[in-house]
């Protein structure tokens, strides 16, 4: 398990981190995060730090990018960090190699010969006509991008975003966050959309990514302004095992594990955990309801038809 300690300063946030990793929903927790992760890697003043285990991640081995909720590309004027730049230069660079180009140049030429006649009629106004030299870098300004299709959604630029950042070298560990994807997109965008991430990952990327939909990948989440993840309840667990009133196999943990994550992931408050609680056997809501009191989540437990032991346990907790 890899776990990255974010801290601004006043507050510290833990997250656990794979080559795609899930914050899930929206909040303002996490659009505060993933911000600050971007400035950690993009801003050489930035005040944040982030640690993984002991040592804290060195930002010269990393290149980051940042694509927002509302992310947009402006294609038809390019500005100086757009990443359409690079195709730009490689596509101005085809097309002066092309005996095309080499044409327009001797016509250019040729015109500017012509402008000796056009100037002697301005002799009388003792004026003179110029023609500007014409070469790659002019002919690069002449040059635009227009979308084939008339309408670009949020989704169509975050792909759009994605592919050109993948096309360029990788020259070191390279991190894209992404935020909401499956805005205004629908179930074959999102599928497509996860499928490019998905290779891309297999090739040395890491992604993070805010998300209200289950990707099955490796994922966070904000429960009671705590964040819960996998890790930190694996942490836990020698420690909930040793102070239960019976013996807690590994099987059953992992159980609540995973009813635990589902529990934060479907709830908004711990009040809504409790009435999904009834149907679940005294030993895994004893279990459930120690791991939540390490989370400081305490629950108001109803302990009727209890053993004698489990009972007398969660009193003892209170």
């Amino acid at each position: 398990m890899n776990l990255w300690k974010i801290t601004d300063g006043s507050t510290e946030w833990e997250i656990e981190v794979d080559t795609i990793t899930v914050l899930k929903d929206s909040n303002l927790i996490w659009y505060k995060l993933i911000r600050l992760i971007d400035d950690y890697f993009t801003n050489k003043q930035s005040n944040v730090k982030i640690v993984e285990g002991e040592q804290i991640i060195q930002k010269k081995d990393w290149e980051c990018h940042f694509i927002p909720f509302d992310a947009h590309l402006q294609v038809d004027k390019l500005k100086v960090k757009s990443p359409l730049n690079p195709l730009m230069d490689e596509l101005c660079e085809d097309i002066v190699a092309s005996p095309a180009y080499q044409e327009l140049l001797s016509v250019w030429s040729e015109l500017n010969e012509e402008l000796q006649f056009a100037n002697r009629k301005l002799d009388k106004y003792k004026l003179s006509l110029q023609l500007e030299a014409f070469d790659s870098k002019k002919m690069k300004q002449s040059l635009f991008f227009q979308p084939l299709e008339p309408f670009m959604s949020p989704n169509d630029y975050k792909l759009l975003f994605l592919k050109l950042l993948s096309e360029r070298a990788m020259n070191k560990k390279t991190l894209i966050i992404i935020e909401l994807p499956e805005l205004y997109a629908d179930v074959g965008a999102i599928n497509q959309f996860m499928e490019h991430i998905s290779q891309l990952s297999k090739i040395g990327y890491h992604f993070i990514i805010v998300t209200q939909k289950n990707l099955g990948q490796t994922s966070n989440y904000l429960f009671e302004n705590q964040i819960i993840h996998k890790a930190s309840l694996k942490m836990m667990k020698r420690k909930v095992q040793s102070q239960l009133p019976f013996v807690c196999e590994e099987g059953l943990y992992e159980e609540v594990e995973d009813q635990i994550l589902e529990l934060v992931d479907n709830c908004n408050f711990k009040s809504e955990i409790l009435p999904t609680l009834s149907e679940m056997e005294q030993a895994k809501k004893v279990v459930l309801y120690t791991v939540f009191n390490h989370l400081d989540i305490p629950l108001n437990l109803d302990v009727t038809g209890f053993t004698p032991n489990l009972r007398n346990y969660i009193e003892s907790q209170v």
